[in-house]
């Protein structure tokens, strides 16, 4: 908790101090360190993943792993990432990889769209609505919806079928829930042509 308390005292007290960029940095690594370098048993989704990782040294790979119990589904990007940590000999480097991905992701959509002005908020905002504790609790989750927070641009510039397709590839790679955001993006977009054409 103490950790925490410090990591909010940063967010304040750097702001005066620092540009934006270097204060997004600075924040955004902290985070990234924060959740990637948690406990074993901070986190609902962690020690499922650790005995996961763990489990797959009795295999050839992960792959085969999964061949043997059907009932995991993990997603090919991840799969790889475990891979990695495997091949390393250390099971938390999966945690690290995809916090870094997760914050670093998160971190790029919300400079571009954040005004220069009060954009300590934006980064306070992650803390207090929850994302930075939900990144503990859904590590595959929270690396694909910041990685499809990026995809902004395809929505704003009623490009839906390049943004499906991409949607498409994370959810391949790191969550399949993320479909959902396919239909729900054309459904808006169709009720706001309708809203439109009843304006004309």
């Amino acid at each position: 908790m103490i950790v925490y308390i410090i990591a909010i005292g940063i967010l304040f007290i750097s702001y005066p101090l620092v540009n934006k960029k270097l204060y997004f940095s600075i924040n955004f690594m902290i985070m990234s360190l924060l959740v990637g370098l948690r406990g074993d048993n901070i986190g609902s989704d962690t020690l499922r993943h650790i005995e996961f990782i763990r489990s797959a040294g009795e295999f050839d790979s992960i792959d085969s792993l999964l061949a043997v119990n059907e009932s995991i589904r993990i997603e090919i990007g991840n799969i790889f990432i475990m891979q990695l940590a495997n091949s390393f000999g250390d099971v938390h480097l999966f945690f690290i990889i995809s916090s870094f991905l997760t914050f670093g992701a998160i971190g790029i959509f919300a400079y571009k769209y954040t005004p220069n002005k009060d954009y300590w908020s934006v980064v306070f905002a992650i803390y207090a609505i929850g994302f930075f504790m939900y990144a503990m609790n859904a590590t595959r989750q929270a690396l694909a919806i910041s990685l499809a927070c990026n995809l902004y641009p395809y929505i704003k510039n009623n490009e839906k079928i390049k943004f499906s397709l991409l949607v498409a590839l994370i959810a391949w790679l790191f969550h399949y829930s993320l479909l959902i955001m396919i239909p729900v993006v054309w459904f808006f977009s169709l009720k706001t042509c309708e809203i439109n054409e009843e304006n004309i």
